[in-house]
């Protein structure tokens, strides 16, 4: 494919490195192609959900589990005098009996059966109280339920205590179970706050010097015209397909910039076009020739 027809501004190869080939699917009315690009935004994207996901899921764990902890703790005495979680309310309990029992006790065991015995004596006061005639002994069976009733608040006042005692031991036990995992889900938030916060930081700076950096090295100006290139050994047929005619239609996504005084040394990324082969007879797909191998013929509509 000879430019004989055009002045050719040089000779070269179009490098099969700067080529983005596409991929094609058949269909009945031929074949549709799409070349495969990356888009830089998607690792972005990926970490900015993460760094959210991270940061909401540590938020949701330790709101669950600090709600977890308002639930009240329940605990039986049967519990306060085998389980093996209050061994220590038991330990405190017996080195000072007279500060938690009183003078019932001198351990939780020994409260249980005195308080157990004074239901055993009241119920009996009742019973001998409702069958007996003489007068004196049911004044006297009276004063004795009374008492024994007296005994009995005191002792669930104790009981009450005792209990409350042990919810408080078990709610402790259950936020130093807890304690660790909240600092983790804290630390978990940190980390998707820092990551989010970090990579929207480096989103916004990079889509500034993306902004900056075509407005300085190239300008996007997306518009169709018709290119010839040099083909001195054949390598733009083989890689253009040898249908593809001498002129054939493309569409301008980049141009050069004018190399400055500052580049002039280096002009490599100064010289490139990009190019997107549009033409029916032409393999599709995106090329970056340079200023020696391209030579636009005619832009549509200038």
């Amino acid at each position: 494919m000879g430019g004989s027809d055009h002045s050719d501004t040089g000779r070269g190869q179009v490098d099969r490195n700067r080529v983005r080939w596409p991929r094609c699917i058949a269909h009945r009315h031929g074949p549709t192609c799409r070349t495969r690009q990356v888009d830089p935004s998607l690792l972005a994207i990926l970490f900015i959900a993460l760094g959210a996901l991270l940061a909401l899921g540590g938020v949701a764990w330790i709101v669950w589990q600090t709600t977890s902890l308002l639930v009240p703790a329940t605990v039986s005495f049967v519990e306060l005098q085998d389980d093996a979680a209050f061994a220590g309310l038991r330990a405190r309990v017996e080195a000072d009996p007279e500060a938690y029992l009183g003078s019932w006790a001198t351990n939780l065991n020994e409260f249980a059966e005195a308080r157990d015995s004074e239901y055993a004596v009241l119920t009996n006061i009742v019973a001998l109280r409702e069958v007996t005639s003489d007068p004196d002994a049911f004044a006297a069976l009276e004063q004795a339920e009374k008492d024994a009733g007296t005994r009995i608040e005191a002792a669930g006042r104790v009981t009450r205590r005792l209990l409350a005692m042990g919810a408080y031991v078990r709610l402790s036990a259950r936020f130093e179970a807890v304690k660790p995992q909240l600092f983790i889900a804290a630390a978990v938030v940190v980390v998707g706050i820092v990551m989010f916060l970090v990579t929207v930081s480096a989103s916004s700076e990079d889509e500034d010097e993306d902004a900056g950096g075509s407005a300085s090295s190239a300008t996007q100006v997306l518009q169709p015209a018709r290119a010839s290139l040099t083909d001195p050994d054949g390598a733009i047929a083989a890689l253009l397909g040898v249908k593809c005619p001498t002129a054939f239609e493309v569409l301008v996504i980049a141009i050069p910039k004018e190399p400055s005084d500052d580049n002039a040394s280096d002009d490599s990324e100064a010289a490139h076009w990009r190019l997107a082969v549009t033409d029916p007879q032409c393999r599709r797909g995106q090329i970056e020739p340079t200023t020696d191998e391209i030579k636009i013929l005619m832009t549509h509509g200038s």
